[in-house]
């Protein structure tokens, strides 16, 4: 899965929000408020998906070279 298509889908099937730095989305960036972060599982979920999409978007330029 791309890590553009994988955004997409957690935008819709969870909390997290488009990323936005000086009022400019970041494109395959997502933030996830705090109040979603509050158990301790909830922030290892993310990281791993963080992981996954890096090793995603690694894969694919290497493929593209």
């Amino acid at each position: 899965m791309s890590p553009s298509i994988g955004s997409r889908s957690l935008l819709k099937t969870t909390a997290a929000q488009p990323m936005e730095m000086k009022g400019r989305p970041y494109r395959g960036w997502l933030h996830i408020d705090g109040e979603h972060l509050r158990t301790k599982r909830a922030p290892e979920k993310w990281i791993a998906i963080g992981i996954d999409s890096a090793i995603a978007t690694l894969k694919s330029e290497a493929r593209a070279r």
